[in-house]
């Protein structure tokens, strides 16, 4: 790694974490089962970001290319990080809160909230796109786009906080199954915070500043972006592990309230 830069070294770090942690997912999806609700799929999802924006990165720091295209590409992976995450928090909650012998929160509440995460993710997409493109003027929507985004990316996580701090004081019409479920749903929470500000800051960045987009500081970006990741993502992978697998019919029951 001696011809890596900062950046490239910590893209060296996301492969060898994330690597790993797909075939992880996979067999999770596997064991648990597809399914259009299945928080796990976006565990998959997040570690196919990461690979394809690590992977660009220490392209371009070992060959020295550093094209449009590749540069757009490792920027719209980062920016879309914060979506999967959330996304598979929702979904557990929702799992969790459809088990519970007394009624919680019903599928109703959760539509808009998993709504409202899809927009956002849909406006870090095309404001990473837009602010790639070489005029002022795309450039500028392309920022406001990704700071809509951001924002909607906050109100998620304060909608997803509440709940599971709801959830978890209803812990006691839980199934023994789901608990470690609801214990994931609270501690990934600080985590998921400290990345969701990252993305806030760096929409919102000026030139100059450690949060600039679209290369941040790397220390910033590793501590607040990497770690806060990889810690969620291995809080959910040991959840799951150690989750059985739901039977259909529950959740039908789940998504008729």
């Amino acid at each position: 790694m001696s011809d890596l830069n900062a950046h490239g070294v910590l893209a060296a770090v996301e492969l060898a974490f994330y690597a790993p942690a797909f075939l992880i997912s996979v067999a999770i999806c596997i064991k648990q089962g597809f399914s259009r609700n299945a928080g796990w799929f976006y565990m998959v999802l997040i570690s196919v970001f990461r690979l394809i924006g690590a992977s660009c990165v220490l392209y371009m720091e070992t060959q020295h290319d550093y094209s449009a295209g590749l540069q757009e590409t490792a920027a719209i992976t980062s920016a879309v990080g914060t979506a999967p995450l959330l996304l598979a928090l929702l979904e557990f909650l929702q799992r969790v809160n459809g088990s519970m012998t007394s009624k919680g929160p019903t599928a109703k509440i959760f539509r808009p909230i998993h709504l409202v995460s899809l927009v956002a993710l849909i406006l870090a997409i095309v404001g990473g796109v837009q602010s790639s493109q070489g005029n002022s003027g795309d450039y500028s929507t392309g920022r406001s786009l990704m700071k809509a985004g951001s924002v909607l990316f906050l109100l998620v996580w304060l909608a997803l906080a509440a709940i599971a701090v709801l959830t978890c004081t209803r812990r006691c019409y839980t199934p023994d199954s789901e608990s470690k479920l609801v214990l994931t749903s609270v501690c990934v929470l600080p985590f998921l915070l400290v990345r969701v500000i990252y993305t806030v800051a760096v929409s919102f960045s000026t030139p100059g500043s450690i949060f600039a987009y679209p290369i941040p500081n790397v220390v910033v970006q590793a501590i607040m972006m990497f770690a806060m990741e990889a810690l969620a993502l291995c809080f959910y992978m040991w959840a799951v592990m150690s989750t059985s697998k739901q039977e259909r019919s529950a959740n039908i029951d789940g998504s008729k309230d």
